[in-house]
């Protein structure tokens, strides 16, 4: 995750969403959010100094799921779900913004 940040060029804070592997398993789930979080808060190890200071403020700003725990893991398949997952998220995400950005200027 710290070197895909580093080959786009952008900070933590600039991921809104996170698509996770999450596979249900508790050392796999538990090892995932701590890498995820320590990333994205920008508080983690001497490998990820570069980044600090440069996260989220706040755990809830972190914005996570995945599929994988639902509909299991589809092995060939598995990338054309949580892609369009993705994007549905995405879209969703993008409806709601747009509707609170225009409440805000309606209310304005």
């Amino acid at each position: 995750m710290r070197l895909a940040l580093r080959n786009a060029g952008l900070p933590p804070r600039a991921v809104s969403y996170i698509n996770a592997h999450a596979t249900s398993t508790n050392l796999g789930d538990v090892a995932e959010n701590r890498a995820i979080e320590s990333l994205m808060l920008g508080n983690g190890d001497s490998g990820s100094s570069a980044l600090m200071g440069e996260g989220k403020k706040h755990v809830a700003e972190i914005n996570v799921s995945s599929m994988k725990g639902a509909v299991g893991h589809l092995l060939g398949a598995a990338g054309s779900v949580e892609a369009v997952w993705s994007v549905m998220a995405m879209k969703d995400v993008s409806a709601l913004l747009l509707q609170q950005h225009a409440a805000k200027l309606r209310s304005a």
